[in-house]
């Protein structure tokens, strides 16, 4: 007998394909999974519907952590012969009825994999997985695969092909993968100079020497581009002021790791949690003593007592704080007001606010700034102040909320300007 599986929700980009194929594989089910606009679908063979059902229970209960399902249907269908399970990419036209992927933030095993000598993605700025990485900021269509993304610029090479056909493997159908070898490039420009450089180790070394001179640096994070500067120089964040025009509103901080956090700022469960999750957001908390004799307050928070606090979500941000261990400013790429520059081809504008740009060829395809949380004082329950990276763009409406028309939502009138074509796209 033939069966089919619908799941609906976050079901795509999470590694969902591969976990189904080897939950079949365990069990010995073929059949077929694929990815489509309206969610996840399985066809496969089983002898009795009790069969049937225990398949279906094992994909659910066993799911990827970082998987939301919303709904979940299986029927008997025209009986089909299948001898092995597959991942097929099938076209088409159904209505788009998913929630699509954010960008989720350096897992923990991609992350002890950048620090190993030994693994061929050490200090690789780019490193993901089947749970990690860029989702939202660069897809272009659904349903997710990597042609419709911006990581169908990049070939996989031999060595990335072989992990990806891997059944096994962490980077097992994994859309995002790359390595130093097939994958995404940097480059280093300075202000008045045409000039690049390409060179990762001569990039890392101008970078800690620019931090060390009270420069400012734009640097290509998720969602666009990031200003850093040296947190603890007064003179180098007035100057991020007055080029961003931004008197008074608190810029967050960037640290290398989480024991720096709880010297700078007073932490607590909840949020070392936020902090370390796949969300990986700012949160604001309460500077320590060593946090205002350490950073310059009154210029990063002028008239506050918390400091945003920020780890590194990302590999390339990984990388940098690696390298010079010690806190940054780190606060969007724009005029005070104006959005986020996020386009290489625009990055020439940079040049009024930074110094010198890091850049790479990874293309983002929709922009959006860092999440923004705190908990209450009294209750500690936590309110987001900003749902940005990490958490959009998924919202759960109420069920059963249906219409024929189009829907557009939107945030900050001044903070909300993404393309339409762009958004149309994934809606």
């Amino acid at each position: 007998m033939t069966y089919h599986l619908h799941i609906k929700g976050r079901v795509q980009g999470v590694g969902f394909r591969p976990h189904v194929h080897q939950c079949a594989a365990r069990q010995n089910i073929a059949g077929y999974v694929s990815n489509e606009p309206d969610g996840v679908h399985v066809l496969f063979n089983a002898a009795t519907i009790k069969e049937a059902h225990a398949f279906t229970e094992v994909i659910i209960q066993q799911a990827p952590s970082i998987a939301i399902i919303r709904k979940s249907s299986l029927t008997e269908v025209k009986s089909q012969s299948f001898s092995e399970f597959t991942i097929v990419h099938q076209q088409s036209n159904a209505l788009s009825d998913l929630l699509i992927a954010p960008d989720f933030a350096l897992c923990p095993n991609c992350r002890s994999a950048f620090h190993d000598p030994s693994n061929r993605r050490y200090h690789y700025p780019f490193i993901t997985c089947t749970v990690c990485g860029p989702r939202f900021s660069i897809i272009s269509t659904l349903p997710y695969d990597r042609e419709r993304t911006s990581m169908k610029a990049f070939t996989p090479c031999d060595s990335c092909n072989k992990e990806y056909a891997s059944l096994y493997d962490r980077r097992y159908y994994s859309q995002t993968n790359s390595c130093a070898d097939c994958g995404i490039q940097l480059t280093w420009q300075q202000a008045g100079s045409a000039n690049t450089i390409s060179d990762q180790q001569v990039i890392l070394q101008e970078l800690i020497k620019a931090f060390a001179e009270e420069k400012i640096v734009a640097v290509k994070g998720i969602g666009g581009f990031l200003l850093l500067c040296d947190a603890t120089n007064k003179q180098v964040i007035q100057k991020l002021r007055e080029r961003k025009q931004r008197p008074s509103k608190p810029f967050a901080v960037l640290f290398p790791d989480m024991e720096m956090v709880t010297q700078y700022a007073f932490t607590d469960t909840m949020a070392k949690q936020q902090l370390l999750n796949e969300v990986s957001p700012i949160v604001l908390l309460p500077a320590t003593e060593t946090g205002y004799h350490k950073l310059d307050m009154k210029g990063i928070a002028p008239g506050l007592s918390a400091i945003g606090i920020m780890l590194p979500y990302a590999p390339l941000l990984e990388w940098i704080m690696d390298a010079w261990k010690s806190p940054l400013v780190a606060t969007s790429g724009n005029l005070s007001g104006s959005c986020i520059v996020f386009e290489s081809e625009l990055k020439s504008k940079l040049f009024q606010f930074a110094d010198y740009i890091l850049d790479h060829n990874r293309a983002i395809l929709i922009p959006q700034d860092d999440s923004v949380i705190k908990f209450s004082q009294k209750t500690h329950q936590q309110i987001i102040l900003r749902r940005a990276r990490g958490l959009a763009p998924a919202i759960r409406l109420a069920e059963g909320l249906t219409s024929q028309a189009t829907i557009i939502a939107t945030g900050a009138a001044l903070k909300a300007l993404l393309p339409f074509n762009i958004m149309s796209r994934c809606m």
